[in-house]
């Protein structure tokens, strides 16, 4: 059945599942909308648990109000197994038709997810030019910190672990960090106002709405200081120090390195370590000696990269 949008007759023969072949043709239709605008996820999902009234995999969709890629994909997983082992309602009320139309819309489905584009920014005004011609790290979130769109500067970021994303592709920064930024998301009222927004770990972050030309779930330009970002945050301490062991600095320019690697600045450093910040200072202009940098910027981008020798 091809994802397309097509007109709905009344008298259209049945689909190879025993669905009405109007119902499948605008499940599908919508499915292929949903592939090209992710922000029709929930309604193309909740459609498809009210047409199968399935409340064992889709009872709880219309309560979402955005989903990432990841989860949809698991939801296809368990929708796929909850039909193909007869536990759900198709199962235990409608038969083996009914099972056999919800194996076949689950496969729709897996194929739209599939189809997909990795990132995108739905419904709003095109900012990839605009985004990637900035030198600082940018994304255009959702309200949950889920990265649609990333410019060159952020997805380098997070390919040399500059920058830490959970599995379901959001900005991993911590439970705190995570609030904060909820909260000035919320005191945005409109597209022309941003909020810069200090961390603890001294990532700065400026919040700011993205313009729409339809109604929709807000999506926010998240843009970060590079000078400011806190490196690795995901390692441990433990983890960090044992990962540079092998780059034979000293005891004190390994600790450093660390501790500007979590995003401390260098009177941060100086003062977790015990020592004053003129020593400091030397440990520091011996780590940009050895990495051939000047800002601390590059320096922790060449410490980022001896994470993964």
């Amino acid at each position: 059945m091809p994802l397309v949008d097509a007109p709905m007759r009344k008298d259209a023969p049945p689909s190879p599942s025993g669905l009405p072949a109007p119902v499948a043709l605008s499940l599908a239709a919508m499915f292929h909308r949903a592939a090209r605008r992710p922000v029709l996820w929930p309604a193309a999902l909740q459609s498809m648990g009210r047409a199968l009234r399935c409340e064992e995999v889709f009872g709880g969709v219309d309560r979402r109000q955005s989903w990432t890629l990841a989860e949809i994909a698991r939801l296809v997983d368990r929708a796929r197994r909850c039909a193909a082992e007869g536990r759900g309602a198709c199962a235990r009320c409608g038969g083996e038709q009914q099972r056999a139309e919800c194996i076949a819309l689950v496969e729709h489905l897996s194929l739209a997810v599939s189809s997909s584009p990795p990132v995108a920014v739905p419904g709003a005004v095109q900012l990839p030019e605009l985004l990637d011609a900035m030198a600082e790290p940018a994304f255009v979130c959702d309200e949950r910190l889920t990265m649609l769109y990333g410019n060159r500067a952020g997805r380098a970021a997070l390919a040399r672990r500059l920058l830490c994303a959970d599995r379901n592709g959001r900005l991993s920064l911590g439970r705190a960090a995570h609030a904060k930024l909820r909260r000035a998301m919320h005191r945005l009222e409109t597209a022309a106002k941003s909020r810069w927004v200090e961390l603890e770990a001294g990532e700065i972050l400026r919040i700011s709405r993205v313009p729409r030309r339809t109604q929709g779930m807000p999506l926010y330009l998240v843009r970060i200081d590079p000078d400011r970002l806190a490196c690795a945050r995901g390692m441990s301490t433990r983890r960090l120090s044992r990962a540079l062991a092998a780059a034979e600095f000293s005891t004190r320019q390994r600790d450093l390195a660390v501790r500007l690697l979590k995003g401390a600045t260098l009177t941060g450093a100086a003062a977790t370590m015990g020592i004053s910040r003129a020593t400091a200072n030397g440990h520091l202009r011996a780590l940009f000696t050895r990495s051939g940098t000047n800002r601390q910027a590059d320096l922790r981008d060449w410490l980022a990269r001896h994470l993964d020798a």
